[in-house]
């Protein structure tokens, strides 16, 4: 520490900590308020606004997948048949908001029970560490504990000094002893892992991050957000004024025309239409049935990730993925039969028959990333949307019924290559050195045929038009 900066120390606390060999050491310096104008200063907030200041109010639930339980949670759900009733009452009613409520209750009252115990009361992160104390390493056990109490104890109790150096020679022994083991078990599974090429290696070469506080303020936070937003709403209605002025009854539907070697640009097309009195007709889609959503929402729920986040809701991608109880299929073969995908492919349809979604999936959870410059402008920050489980289960689905769509009244170009199933942008590459080669290899002595340069740019040209 520079002598600059050991002027400016207000004041030192000194805090005990039970399971480490050293003492937390905290200070507090005085600064001016130069180049602090976002820093937030206040360290005992709540970190939510919907968090009142009790104790009970604090909590929030929590559930927590039980791979043994899992059995038993699929049971629940089959067997509770109460539930389901008032679930297939509020979606022929067509009440989104109910029958979203009902499926999940569903799934909370099936992990709540005493028997399947997957639920939990979390507080907030910020505030957890001051009440619970640091968190403890995975190695600590409780011989480790038992250890150093004796230590803590006989220190405070004032006994003899060789008496307490020896119980803390036996609680460091024993704390190495402990992390020693647990990095062989470690070692040994990850190489165990390894040889039969187990994909659940990857997750042990991954380091746990935990939510960490930004030092910018919640009100300078909600003032970049809306000034951002408010920004590329104004960009993007400035842009379209400029693309067609006078013509603000065009919506971006009207403009999406399939690029490609024959069809000219938008606004030619339009031009074109208005003279000959011409009007688009819209393209119709056709909503599949219970059946047909069923068979998508069971391809989704097979590639869930599990460990994936469930943003704010409390249910996490493995309470729908693993809700599955052994059945038998028509061939007489033992399958898993998932008991949500019913329901599920049901309240689906009422989305889309309505053309709505609930309003909990407007509210999505931000993180900030840092990624380069001073760490209180809340520019050189990185924000992540993270929704819920149900939420991107949803979009997959219907990003799956669009792609099929598409694919049949063949609305995407045979030049587009990326963000398409079965296409990759390493496909017109190939093309690209296959008509180079081509061009090279063919053309005859002394012909007077274009040479490949030409070749390649007037078939590059022709491939990418549009």
């Amino acid at each position: 520490m520079s002598p600059a900066l050991y002027g400016l120390i207000d004041r030192v606390r000194i805090k005990e900590v039970g399971h480490f060999d050293h003492n937390i050491l905290s200070m507090v310096f005085v600064v001016d308020s130069i180049g602090l104008q976002h820093a937030d200063t206040d360290l005992n907030y709540q970190c939510s606004d919907h968090l009142e200041s009790n104790h009970e109010s604090e909590s929030v639930l929590r559930l927590i997948w039980k791979p043994d339980k899992a059995l038993e949670y699929s049971l629940h759900i089959q067997h509770n048949l109460q539930l389901k009733k008032q679930f297939e009452a509020k979606v022929d009613q067509g009440d989104i908001e109910r029958a979203y409520g009902c499926l999940k209750q569903l799934v909370i009252q099936a992990a709540s029970d005493p028997r399947v115990s997957m639920s939990t009361r979390s507080y907030c992160g910020i505030n957890r560490n001051s009440r619970r104390g640091m968190k403890r390493p995975v190695w600590f056990d409780w011989e480790c504990q038992v250890r150093r109490q004796a230590f803590d104890a006989a220190v405070r109790s004032g006994e003899a000094r060789h008496a307490c150096r020896h119980l803390q020679r036996v609680s460091r022994s024993h704390a190495r002893w402990a992390r020693r083991r647990y990095t062989r078990h470690q070692r040994a599974l990850f190489l165990a892992r390894l040889s039969r090429n187990d994909a659940a290696v990857h997750s042990m070469l991954k380091m746990a991050k935990g939510a960490q506080r930004t030092p910018i303020t919640a009100a300078a936070w909600e003032h970049y957000l809306r000034g951002h937003l408010q920004m590329e709403l104004q960009q993007q209605q400035q842009q379209q004024q400029q693309e067609r002025p006078g013509r603000s009854d065009i919506s971006a539907r009207d403009t999406a025309v399939p690029l490609g070697r024959k069809h000219p640009p938008p606004e030619v097309l339009l031009r074109q239409g208005e003279q000959s009195g011409w009007v688009q007709q819209p393209d119709y889609f056709n909503v599949p049935s219970v059946h047909g959503l069923f068979e998508i929402v069971i391809s989704r729920l097979k590639r869930m990730n599990a460990g994936a986040s469930p943003g704010l809701e409390c249910i996490g991608p493995a309470f729908l993925k693993h809700a599955c109880v052994p059945s038998v299929n028509s061939e007489g073969k033992p399958v898993k039969e998932n008991v949500l995908a019913p329901l599920l492919s049901k309240l689906f349809k009422l989305w889309i028959d309505k053309s709505c979604i609930p309003a909990d999936w407007k509210i999505a959870k931000l993180s900030p990333i840092h990624k380069k410059g001073p760490v209180l402008d809340p520019a050189n920050y990185r924000m992540i949307a993270v929704n819920g489980t149900m939420y991107r289960l949803y979009t997959n689905v219907m990003s799956d019924l669009v792609t099929a769509w598409c694919k049949d009244r063949k609305k995407i170009p045979d030049t587009q290559f990326g963000f398409f199933p079965g296409r990759n942008t390493l496909q017109p590459m190939f093309i690209l050195r296959h008509l180079k080669h081509a061009a090279q290899k063919l053309k005859p002595k002394g012909s007077t045929r274009p040479t490949w340069h030409s070749l390649i740019l007037n078939r590059r040209m022709t491939l990418f038009q549009g």
